[in-house]
């Protein structure tokens, strides 16, 4: 059976359709087709390498150090070269000079891969460091009791003396002055001290080189009963309470009392250090005889070097030493209180008493803010090789003492960085580098 579509469709729709469909035809042999081309997504943002610090404009600025913004931001590598070395303290400082060699001695002698990222809103500059580094030194100037010599210095050690420096690294600006006097607004970062509550410390140096902190209160107090003195008595030591702070980042943390003092939880020393040394050497408690006479250990082991018994409270090394669990504890019962603070006393010089104690800082002192990845609870020396720092300062801070950054005046600005490890007089870095701010 053949379909008549005569049947279905009159005369006249049968020509229409007819029509159409020729016009149709001609329609497409008279187009003439583009190469089609498919729809790119777009490109992830890569890390570009540039040879200047390029500050790139980010709004709202990224404030924390794991913002997936540092890790395609512009970035620049700095070439350390040595900047100071074979630098000693003064009388009273010992083993704090763990950049002696320059780079030979920094990082085993590795590249240190020193890298810079920034970048700027309408208000703050954010500048985000890393380096590496095979070496953790968190405590700043502990203080000792007949401590450890120096091997290139020749200073007794009887009596305190301040030894275990900490890794630092430093930022300075040429502040631009109009009567072409010259100063500096110094950025430092250092794990003993600026880690705690998460402040840089700021200083600057005037036009005849003198160095000054900046106005206000500092973030951390010489501990000790003569300040300017290195080899001074320790003032206060840990009440053994929980040290949990809150950083200016709104985090909160726990400090090591081994390596940290905070303001809070200060206790006035307390013993004769002098008869505790007498105590710990004596036939009666027998110390020395099992721990050496410093406590590199003898017949049964030395302390834990350094600083376990200063992460115990005078009740809670009293307790333990007092126990079956301490193999001298019969040795250490026949002390009577007096001879047991003096003792302690004595085990407190040996550990290192820390040398600041941290405070909550004020005025211009307090306008630079710094966060990282390192935990305080409890330092541990053998950390990730890798350092992370990120730092946020307002681009304006009104104070005759900083640097003031203007964007839309001046987008070039000359500063140098040092590296230090374990040391604050021999370092690391670069001079006359630029960091440019790129217009919005």
């Amino acid at each position: 059976m053949r379909l008549n579509i005569k049947q279905y469709l009159p005369f006249n729709s049968i020509r229409q359709l007819i029509l159409l469909t020729s016009l149709f035809v001609l329609m497409l042999l008279s187009c003439e087709y583009d190469t089609i081309i498919p729809i790119q997504p777009p490109q992830p943002k890569t890390a570009e390498e540039t040879p200047n610090l390029e500050v790139e404009f980010v709004f709202p600025l990224p404030t924390t150090i794991n913002s997936t913004h540092w890790n395609t931001a512009k970035y620049t590598i700095i070439e350390t070269e040595d900047i100071a070395i074979h630098q000693l303290y003064k009388d009273g400082k010992l083993n704090m000079t763990g950049t002696y060699e320059g780079i030979n001695s920094f990082n085993d002698g590795g590249d240190p891969e020193l890298t810079l990222r920034a970048a700027y809103d309408s208000t703050q500059i954010g500048i985000f460091l890393e380096w590496s580094d095979s070496d953790m030194d968190a405590s700043h100037e502990s203080l000792l009791w007949n401590g450890d010599a120096d091997p290139r210095k020749t200073d007794s050690t009887a009596g305190w003396t301040s030894q275990r420096n900490c890794d630092k690294v430093t930022l300075l600006f040429e502040i631009p002055d109009p009567d072409n006097s010259v100063s500096i607004d110094i950025w430092q970062w250092t794990l003993g001290l600026s880690e705690p509550l998460g402040y840089l410390i700021d200083k600057y140096s005037d036009e005849n080189d003198s160095v000054h902190f900046d106005a206000g209160k500092t973030m951390f107090v010489r501990n000790a009963v003569d300040p300017n003195n290195s080899r001074s008595a320790p003032l206060y030591e840990w009440n053994g309470e929980v040290q949990n702070i809150t950083k200016t980042n709104g985090t909160n943390t726990i400090l090591d009392p081994a390596f940290y003092l905070f303001e809070d939880n200060i206790l006035g020393i307390t013993g004769d250090i002098e008869a505790g040394n007498s105590v710990y050497n004596s036939s009666k408690a027998k110390c020395a005889e099992c721990h050496g006479e410093h406590g590199e250990g003898a017949a049964f082991g030395g302390i834990n070097y350094p600083g376990a018994m200063n992460s115990f409270s005078r009740t809670v090394m009293d307790d333990f030493l007092s126990s079956e669990d301490h193999t001298g504890s019969t040795y250490y019962n026949q002390l009577n209180a007096t001879q047991v603070e003096n003792l302690i006393t004595r085990l407190r010089g040996m550990s290192g008493v820390p040398g600041y104690y941290i405070t909550q800082p004020e005025g211009s002192s307090a306008d630079i803010i710094v966060s990282s990845e390192i935990s305080l609870a409890k330092v541990n020396r053998a950390h990730t090789t890798k350092y992370k720092i990120l730092i946020i300062r307002d681009l304006q801070t009104g104070n005759p003492d900083d640097i003031q950054f203007t964007p839309e005046n001046k987008s070039t600005y000359i500063f140098d960085i040092h590296l230090s490890d374990n040391d604050g007089v021999n370092k690391i870095g670069s001079l006359n580098d630029t960091l440019i701010f790129l217009k919005q």
